[in-house]
């Protein structure tokens, strides 16, 4: 077990029993926990997929205005149209 706890400090193993579970092996960080926290608590939870259904309402700024607010040129500017996917919550 030492031995695996080791390998899991350098990478993410996955390991297979002989019936064929798989398991994942992989060293854990505070941001890790903090973040596991977070998504149990409920009532944020529920606030962001609210306020994100809300967002994807609102009409938005358009991307050329944020250019320009920004000081960027149009010409020189590389601006992505990307749609984002469904929320997954």
């Amino acid at each position: 077990m030492k031995q695996l706890l080791e390998m899991a400090l350098k990478e993410d193993l996955l390991l297979r029993t002989p019936e064929g579970h798989e398991f994942m092996l992989l060293a854990v960080d505070d941001f890790d926990h903090e973040l596991a926290k977070q998504r149990a608590n409920e009532k944020l939870m529920s606030f962001l997929d609210k306020r994100y259904r809300q967002a994807r309402k609102e009409k938005g700024i358009p991307i050329e205005e944020v250019a320009h607010e920004l000081g960027l040129s149009s010409n020189n500017a590389k601006i992505s149209r990307r749609k984002t996917g469904t929320h997954s919550r």
